[in-house]
């Protein structure tokens, strides 16, 4: 199969070539579009980490203040915590009937 293809692909390298020349280095300059275009990325970017620090900061204050109920780092009772509590009240992975997630103790 190898032998078959690599005549080919010589052969299109070859026509391609005199095709599209390669051009000179002279005649090949970076132009102003593609600077602006990674300068207005880099602004971007910067913008963006900006505003997600900012975000942060708003929120962290916010739950030290207490504005998220049911927080549990804020809470001082487990049992008032989010999520599911065992039958003894206490958080865990056993809902109140015992079983996991809360559901029935009898299999199906």
């Amino acid at each position: 199969m190898y032998t078959l293809l690599f005549p080919l692909v010589s052969a299109m390298g070859a026509v391609m070539s005199t095709l599209d020349p390669m051009p000179e280095d002279e005649d090949i300059k970076a132009g102003y579009v593609a600077l602006f275009l990674w300068l207005g990325l880099l602004a971007v970017i910067g913008l963006l980490g900006w505003s997600m620090v900012r975000h942060l900061r708003t929120s962290e204050s916010n739950r030290k203040a207490g504005l998220y109920p049911g927080d549990p780092a804020e809470t001082d009772n487990p049992a008032d915590a989010p999520g599911p509590v065992d039958a003894d009240g206490q958080p865990g992975a056993n809902g109140p009937t015992g079983a996991p997630n809360g559901g029935s103790s009898t299999r199906r």
